[in-house]
């Protein structure tokens, strides 16, 4: 893992998503840090920012060439 630039946790606190500048996010259930519940790396520059839905089963990203993505947990 390189240099983090977002860490957010989803609103019912069940996963730890984590940006950093090798354009990927690593997902990490809060029971246990030190599981990986998945790595996402599709973005085309390093990820600048990260946001969790409502359901907390989606969230977005953005990064460094203002590219928006979204992801599903599941």
């Amino acid at each position: 893992m390189e240099w983090i630039q977002d860490l957010k946790f989803s609103r019912d606190d069940k996963y730890l998503a984590v940006s950093s500048h090798n354009d990927r996010v690593f997902l990490f259930e809060t029971e246990d840090f030190t599981k990986h519940v998945k790595v996402i790396g599709m973005s085309s520059s390093f990820i600048t920012q990260l946001d969790w839905a409502l359901d907390c089963k989606h969230f977005r990203t953005v990064d460094s060439s203002y590219e928006i993505l979204y992801y599903s947990v599941e």
